[in-house]
């Protein structure tokens, strides 16, 4: 069933002649008044008879006036859904990654996003660590996902290289220039949880080194990290992105004569055609900033 044809008879109805409603539906009147003799043959029943100069609904129009009428703001309705799709209202991008990816990378880009594109909902940020991650991309449970390159190697995704990141030391007291991971040799250790990136390149360089780490305390509360580093309870080993710009500041590069503890930062999703238009503008936005940062400027 054409809904042209039945607007043309909406509008015969609305206006009480093929002339009127031929003006008001940009027709002419013998293409409106074959608009409504093609929907008369599809239903079966007729639609209008003359009266004078005009015409009035039979008493079958009005009878299926209601149904009509029903179909026209369907229409409507999908089409103002499918306006929002394409622009991005419809749903929120969602995207799945680290909480100290967001204070790090994921915030600047969220504000930059709101203020180029105030009517897209804010993106819903889905919590995950690394011993999940190869899951939540092969099942694709979030249009985007940031995650390690060390931990996810999934073949079928598309990727965007983001940021690098390196293994950090702190410590009560500044660390001035890099700490060997033989350092932390017959030292207390505070660092992230054995399924954690920063806990397989650490134990891996421990192993390489022969260095047996003494790890009290595991968590992925950077906040405890850093405090129990700044009492001077242990030693924290942390991803660089963690931590905030002053500690970051106080911290000392970990390094090892054979295993590097640097790794990078890559934003992954299956398709272009499994994007969201919300989901494709958050992904341009995270593009340009890191594109920024690797120039070497920032906002």
């Amino acid at each position: 069933m054409d809904t042209r044809h039945i607007a043309a008879v909406e509008a015969v109805i609305t206006t009480g002649s093929y002339s009127a409603a031929a003006r008001r539906v940009h027709l002419s009147q013998p293409a409106l008044w074959a608009q409504v003799k093609a929907l008369e043959a599809e239903i079966g029943v007729p639609l209008f008879v003359r009266v004078g100069r005009g015409v009035t609904p039979t008493g079958a129009c009005r009878a299926l006036l209601p149904r009509l009428r029903a179909v026209l703001d369907g229409t409507g309705a999908l089409q103002e859904a499918a306006r929002s799709v394409r622009e991005g209202r419809a749903a929120p991008a969602r995207i799945m990654c680290g909480s100290s990816h967001i204070a790090h990378f994921l915030a600047p880009c969220i504000a930059r996003l709101a203020r180029r594109h105030p009517e897209l909902p804010p993106p819903e940020i889905i919590n995950t660590t690394s011993a999940t991650i190869e899951r939540d991309l092969v099942e694709s449970r979030a249009d985007l996902i940031v995650h390690p390159r060390l931990h996810a190697r999934v073949r079928g995704v598309v990727g965007l290289r983001l940021y690098p990141v390196t293994l950090v030391v702190l410590r009560k007291t500044p660390i001035r220039g890099p700490v060997d991971v033989r350092d932390l040799a017959g030292r207390r250790v505070a660092t992230l949880p054995a399924d954690s990136a920063v806990r397989t390149l650490l134990e891996r360089a421990a192993a390489d080194a022969r260095v047996a780490l003494d790890v009290v305390w595991e968590g992925r509360d950077i906040g405890a990290l850093i405090s129990l580093a700044r009492h001077g309870v242990c030693d924290a080993v942390a991803l660089s992105e963690m931590l905030p710009d002053d500690e970051r500041a106080r911290a000392g590069e970990l390094v090892s004569k054979t295993v590097t503890f640097r790794d990078e930062m890559w934003l992954s999703w299956r398709t272009e055609e499994s994007l969201s238009p919300a989901a494709r503008l958050l992904r341009d936005t995270m593009r340009e900033e890191a594109s920024r940062r690797t120039r070497g400027r920032r906002p």
